[in-house]
């Protein structure tokens, strides 16, 4: 199973170098996901094909009681995100 996504709005560059020694590195972290493909549509919107690593947290908010994360919960997320 795979995550895409498509950016419609994105005005910048990209950075379409799928063997970048730079990328390969960050790439074996446990917490980044492998970028499988990545490029422009037919109608020039950016998109990236990446691995799934767990739920997302539109996920993960929703299946909360309270709309928004705590403080404390934000954090662990970031963390996680750093490691």
């Amino acid at each position: 199973m795979v995550a895409i996504k498509v950016e419609p709005e994105y005005q910048g560059e990209l950075n379409d170098a799928p063997n970048d020694p730079r990328r390969l590195v960050i790439e074996q972290q446990p917490n980044i996901p492998i970028i499988y493909a990545s490029g422009k549509t037919e109608k020039n919107y950016p998109y990236i094909v990446m691995q799934i690593l767990g739920k997302n947290l539109t996920t993960l908010r929703k299946e909360r009681t309270e709309p928004k994360f705590t403080l404390s919960t934000a954090f662990r997320i970031g963390e996680q995100v750093i490691k």
